[in-house]
């Protein structure tokens, strides 16, 4: 993690951590030293991570559908595999306008309604 601010700024935020770890987090260690190189934008940086993170759960409902395609499949004999695509493609465009949304830093409450489009979608297969 890279820090840029006041002294006291950067002593306050060390305590907090180390005072302040998850329940079940092992650390091992908390090193500090200097860094002479940029510290980049805190806003860009969440924006990015959050739009990482969006992809992962998305990846795992998109399995988590295919899956339940496939038992739907087994308890009603055949499933159209058609409807499973289409549905696919919705869902991948929703994650495509969530990254989007969250890369170009709309509001979160817009994220939140584009994700909750995408909920709706993946909860009508």
């Amino acid at each position: 993690m890279l820090l840029n601010g006041e002294k006291e700024q950067i002593e306050s935020f060390l305590k907090f951590v180390k005072e302040n770890k998850p329940e079940a987090a092992v650390v091992e260690e908390i090193r500090v030293k200097e860094y002479s190189g940029r510290v980049g934008d805190i806003e860009r940086f969440r924006a990015s991570f959050n739009a990482n993170q969006l992809s992962k759960i998305i990846q795992i409902d998109l399995t988590m559908v295919g899956k339940r395609g496939l038992m739907l499949k087994k308890q009603n004999g055949a499933l159209p595999i058609r409807e499973v695509k289409v549905a696919v493609d919705e869902v991948k465009q929703e994650v495509r306008e969530v990254k989007t949304a969250v890369e170009d830093g709309q509001e979160v409450r817009e994220v939140k309604t584009a994700v909750e489009g995408f909920e709706a979608a993946v909860n009508s297969i």
